[in-house]
């Protein structure tokens, strides 16, 4: 009787920000030859000159441009662009600074996983281009730090099928609200189907602490193939 995660897996599509990657066409402007080919998009860069960095086009090509001072997890707009070796993905109102990967390595555990993927403006993955997903909390939003933003779990479509967070988009829905999707939901809520198959925002919460306010209890979380949602030593359940 626990309630199914939502969106599962659909979360690697990164929100189909390929052209919220800050190139937005520049002309190349190559450094030294890179050691790499072709040129890195991973910390530490190679093959831009000295104050650019290698970004992405909106059809998925490689490209120097500016690099900004906007560090990994924060906010980046157009006029705030992110560091070399990260990508302003849409996440709300504006965009969030995401960390290019090669492995999990690079990433910040338990919530943190190289396998947020990316499409270009005609709706293609880009290929050789892999970024990790934040390690947030949907209990407290911490590790969500951009305004208008809300850390959900989502999960490998393929695979080991891990599970992981998110930061993406939040409402104003609340315990009980009717949604569509999490981003009907305000921070630290998620929308589910409950026993009536009707979909509502309700709270997360942490299944083996079973701390939900107002006479609800934790009912913890399943993929749907009968495995528990669990990130790190976090089982993790919503109240209803």
């Amino acid at each position: 009787g626990a309630t199914t995660t939502t969106g599962a897996g659909g979360q690697t599509g990164a929100g189909g920000a390929g052209g919220q990657t800050g190139a937005g066409g520049a002309a190349p402007d190559a450094g030294p030859v890179c050691s790499e080919a072709p040129c890195k998009l991973v910390s530490p860069q190679c093959g831009c000159a000295a104050g650019k960095a290698y970004v992405l086009t909106s059809q998925g090509a490689r490209t120097c441009n500016l690099a900004g001072k906007a560090t990994w997890g924060t906010e980046c707009t157009a006029g705030n662009r992110c560091e070399a070796g990260l990508a302003c993905l849409t996440t709300g109102p504006t965009g969030t600074c995401f960390k290019f990967c090669d492995s999990d390595k690079q990433c910040t555990a338990p919530g943190g996983l190289c396998v947020v993927t990316l499409i270009d403006a005609n709706q293609n993955p880009i290929l050789d281009a892999t970024l990790c997903s934040p390690n947030c909390s949907p209990i407290t939003n911490l590790g969500c730090p951009v305004a208008g933003t809300s850390c959900s779990v989502a999960q490998e479509p393929t695979g080991a099928q891990r599970f992981f967070t998110m930061c993406d988009g939040a409402g104003a829905g609340a315990q009980g609200s009717s949604c569509a999707a999490d981003a009907d939901c305000a921070a630290t809520y998620g929308c589910f189907t409950n026993a009536q198959q009707q979909k509502k925002c309700m709270k997360w919460c942490d299944a083996s602490k079973n701390a939900c306010a107002g006479g609800l209890s934790c009912a913890p979380l399943s993929d749907g193939l009968g495995n528990d949602v669990v990130i790190g030593n976090v089982t993790y359940g919503v109240c209803q």
